[in-house]
């Protein structure tokens, strides 16, 4: 596809008031001064496909005319270009006006936003349609790439630089790179799905882990070696062992014929203790019997002493609600006192109301309010009665309302002489519980002065006087039965016994941690062992991983040299440099231009230019796209490189107005 610019007209457009690029498909050199809006015509062109400029402004920021630092308001900005389409004529079209706003109750307007409208061949179109159209011509970023000679080099990353250049040079397969490199080759076998990139972060990755554990392994190693007791004669500790074990055997075999020969003791003692007991509980049932008629007294006691509690708090709440009640009372007679006074004063005041009699008015003197002349006789009469009529509705009014409120205030007042005889009679019903429970509170009195008297004078029965009783005494004699045989009994070993035990016990332990030892220090020096040896296997594999990593770079080397030769047959003026040399000797990817033995941003401008025409040529061809290419600086320039596409180049002249050269030369393809 080739697009090329018919004619290119500006209005109001970033400081340019109208201008109109008529090149006619041509190339053309738009000269002028410094500030006579050279850039702008790209700005323009930009802006009306793809809405921003050269610096990659957009919206009203890259269209609108300034004054000084501010916008100039109420403009329309315009631009419209009429292009050939492979020789189909089509005309954009482009304007962006200010809406301004006079809200309700305010005296100036208010700016409320940019509106931008579009047309296609003079027909207004949305702007989604408008996009859509512009991108199926060409996509916006690679128009950049193919209209400006400095965006591929200056505003790309280089990782898009990088992945156009493969595109454009088809690329270089990994088994072409490796063919006739035997490690190479055996390289891309351990990849096997893996890209070189993912390969080769893997393979840091285990190295880093691998040093790790390298850089570990001589701190467990010393730890090993820390952990081995001093050494000992585990040969006596041996022997020492087994004749400690030998005596404690006999000591066992000892101990269980004493504790057969001690069987009928133990029996007695069990005996004793049990006969003790059974003594003890039948003290116990003793002083019960003896004590139980006391006992009986107490309880029925406390019983009455807590129900005259009980009493005693009923009647302190029933006098509580006594008091309250009659506080009532009080209140409600009150209030039945001022009732009857404020019913007297109504009844008083509808009596007044009563009384009033219509008055009429004198109406001879007065005039009709149209002519001016005296009121006549029936029209005075007609007056008259209609005051009466008002009079005496108001009058029937009043004492109605009056009758309401004496009604009113009689019926509060009976409520209330109800309210009285409620609380009076629930008075007596409480005055009545009172003086009941007063007649019980009396005669719980007495009973709790009769059992107090009949408690203190009631004998106790002791736990001395308790032994005496025949029962317990029959026990205590079983009791010191038993005490005489056990006293004729053998002595009681068993305690010499277990010193015994407990001793030669703790001489077996000391001997088998001796001998603990000695396994942990054959454990320590094998865990050394293999520990030296992880080391050795951890630093061969350091080293082949290290190998895949020399042959990664290796790898990137022959790669990206063959990519670069590739690449740069394509062009004639630029070329590029695909990896960078690292410090620590490994290599790096990268894309960067070369003009002239030296990288594209310390090239002179004629060298940047002529370099980034160079790419737009091959770009172009490859794609088959040609789109018009604006070239800034040509006076920096001796001898432009031609390309196939139209190119539009701007100069700086002292002219003081903008001055359009156009060639009329026929374009031709350029190799």
């Amino acid at each position: 596809m080739r697009i090329e610019l018919l004619n290119l007209v500006l209005s109001n457009f970033k400081g340019i008031q109208s201008f109109d690029l008529s090149v006619n498909g041509h190339d053309a050199i738009v000269s002028g001064a410094n500030g006579t809006g050279k850039t702008s015509l790209f700005d323009a062109w930009l802006w009306l496909l793809f809405d921003m400029d050269s610096r990659g402004s957009k919206g009203a920021d890259a269209s609108k005319t300034t004054k000084g630092t501010d916008f100039v308001h109420n403009l329309v900005h315009e631009v419209v270009a009429t292009i050939s389409v492979d020789g189909k004529t089509v005309t954009l079209r482009k304007t962006l006006t200010e809406n301004w706003v006079k809200k309700r109750g305010e005296e100036t307007q208010t700016f409320s936003g940019n509106v931008s409208n579009y047309w296609i061949d003079d027909v207004p179109t949305q702007l989604k349609d408008y996009s859509a159209y512009v991108n199926a011509l060409i996509p916006a970023d690679l128009f950049k790439i193919i209209s400006d000679p400095l965006y591929f080099s200056e505003q790309m990353k280089w990782q898009d630089r990088l992945s156009m250049l493969v595109e454009i040079s088809g690329g270089i397969s990994e088994e072409d790179v490796a063919k006739g490199d035997r490690a190479l080759e055996s390289l891309l076998v351990k990849m096997g799905d893996k890209n070189f990139s993912d390969f080769k972060k893997m393979t840091q990755e285990r190295i880093r882990l691998i040093n790790n554990e390298i850089d570990s392994i001589p701190a467990r190693i010393d730890e090993q070696k820390r952990s081995i007791p001093a050494a000992a004669d585990y040969y006596q500790t041996e022997k020492d062992l087994k004749a400690a074990e030998s005596a404690m055997q006999t000591l066992n075999a000892e101990e269980l014929s004493v504790k057969d020969a001690m069987k009928p003791l133990l029996e007695m003692h069990d005996k004793v203790f049990r006969l003790t007991r059974e003594k003890d509980a039948m003290i116990d049932t003793v002083l019960k019997e003896g004590n139980a008629s006391r006992t009986a007294m107490s309880d029925k006691l406390q019983a009455l002493v807590a129900d005259q509690r009980r009493s005693q708090a009923e009647i302190d709440e029933l006098k509580t609600g006594l008091n309250a009640r009659q506080n009532r009372v009080d209140a409600l007679n009150k209030d039945i006192v001022d009732l009857r006074t404020k019913f007297t004063g109504v009844r008083s005041l509808i009596s007044e109301l009563s009384a009033n009699e219509f008055i009429p008015p004198n109406l001879s003197e007065e005039s009709c309010p149209t002519c001016g002349q005296k009121l006549p006789n029936d029209m005075q009469n007609e007056k008259v009665e209609a005051l009466r009529t008002a009079f005496d509705n108001a009058k029937t009014a009043q004492i109605t309302g009056h009758e309401k409120l004496l009604a009113h205030i009689n019926q509060d007042g009976k409520d209330s002489a109800v309210n009285i005889k409620e609380l009076l009679a629930q008075s007596d019903v409480d005055l009545a519980r009172m003086e009941e429970i007063g007649i019980h509170v009396t005669a719980t009195d007495a009973e709790i002065t009769r059992l107090r008297n009949a408690t203190l004078n009631s004998p106790v029965m002791l736990p001395a006087q308790a032994g005496q009783d025949l029962r317990v005494q029959v026990i205590d004699q079983q009791i010191l039965e038993l005490n005489i045989k056990l006293a004729a009994t053998s002595e009681d070993r068993s305690e010499e016994l277990a010193t015994s035990k407990k001793t030669i016990q703790s001489a077996i332990d000391h001997c088998k941690s001796v001998l603990y030892a000695r396994e942990m220090t054959v454990k320590a020096q094998q865990r050394i062992a293999d520990l030296e040896i992880d080391l050795k296997a951890k630093g061969t594999t350091k080293t082949a991983l290290e190998g895949d990593i020399f042959q990664c770079e290796r790898f990137v080397r022959a790669r990206t040299e063959k990519l670069e030769g590739k690449i740069n047959g394509m062009f004639t003026q630029v070329g590029f440099k695909l990896f960078a040399e690292q410090v620590n000797g490994g290599l790096s990817e990268t894309c960067e231009a070369v003009v002239n033995n030296t990288t594209f941003s310390k090239a002179n401008t004629a060298g940047q230019i002529n370099a980034g025409m160079d790419i737009i040529r091959t770009i172009s061809k490859y794609k088959g796209l040609y789109v018009p290419v604006f070239v800034d600086h040509l006076e920096s320039i001796n001898d432009l490189l031609p390309l196939s596409s139209q190119v539009i180049s701007l100069l700086v002249s002292r002219d003081a107005d903008l001055q359009v050269t156009v060639s009329q030369s026929n374009k031709q393809e350029v190799a």
